[in-house]
């Protein structure tokens, strides 16, 4: 096996928050997010071509990036978990996310984590075989569609949490039906998954809104865009909501870091 010190992955950020989302909402993690994703390239012009459908929503930045060596990852790490008091009086959690993470993480890199103190959970779309995850100490499966509208397969075999995006799917389409969770349901059941959630997608912009509008931005034309996106992402949490009424075996999940303004 090469020498962890050897190993290059490709880093799109490190930075401090607060866990935003899911079982561990509200806690203190340093998000380590890699660069590439399997579904789509994640470069805007791109959204049209992804394998997954969340292409045409995701509202993550992990195009681009720098090249890091597991050292110089563990000293950023270090840098920014701070004051740095609090590692003696509680748990290090770093947060492995992207993109997709599954494309990075190897055995040298959870091994160094582990050696360095830091406990590790990962946030995947679980479609990506690796065997050095199921070393994480938490890991998050965020299931995706395929453009075809049927869940894209899943690998891992454990999981501690499955988080669903609602609707999750393109524009105009039903995203999620009740027997596509009743499965996904069943099949974190059948791996002891722990922690079963919704979660109400964040829109983005209209493209052909954008384009329409783009030489003649004023107030208004801002207002109007907000104004679609706080009613679409109202329709998604009732989505959400009444998933959780109908069956609540599912608990919501709410991106509580974009509410409370943190990374």
């Amino acid at each position: 096996r090469k020498s962890p010190m050897s190993d290059r992955y490709g880093v799109k950020e490190i930075f401090l928050t607060l866990q935003g989302e899911g079982a561990r909402a509200g806690t203190k993690a340093v998000f380590l997010r890699f660069t590439g994703c399997n579904l789509w390239n994640g470069a805007p012009a791109g959204r049209s071509n992804g394998e997954g459908s969340c292409a045409e929503w995701c509202d993550t930045d992990f195009f681009k990036g720098k090249v890091m060596t597991v050292e110089e990852i563990l000293l950023e790490l270090d840098k920014a978990w701070w004051p740095r008091l609090s590692a003696a009086v509680n748990v290090r959690w770093v947060v492995l996310t992207g993109g997709e993470p599954c494309l990075q993480i190897n055995d040298a890199l959870m091994d160094a984590l582990h050696e360095a103190g830091w406990a590790v959970a990962v946030e995947t779309n679980g479609t990506e075989p690796n065997e050095a995850v199921g070393a994480a100490d938490f890991i998050c499966v965020a299931p995706k569609l395929g453009r075809d509208g049927e869940p894209l397969p899943l690998v891992l075999s454990r999981v501690d949490e499955v988080k669903v995006v609602l609707p999750g799917d393109l524009p105009l389409r039903r995203g999620w039906t009740p027997d596509q969770l009743n499965a996904l349901y069943a099949w974190g059941e059948d791996r002891g998954v722990k922690h079963f959630f919704v979660q109400p997608m964040d829109p983005l912009v209209d493209p052909s809104f954008v384009e329409q509008t783009a030489l003649k931005r004023t107030k208004e034309v801002d207002t109007d865009i907000e104004e679609r996106l706080d009613a679409q992402w109202k329709a998604n949490l009732q989505q959400c909501i009444r998933q959780v009424l109908k069956d609540p075996r599912w608990r919501l999940s709410l991106q509580t870091h974009k509410l409370i303004g943190v990374p």
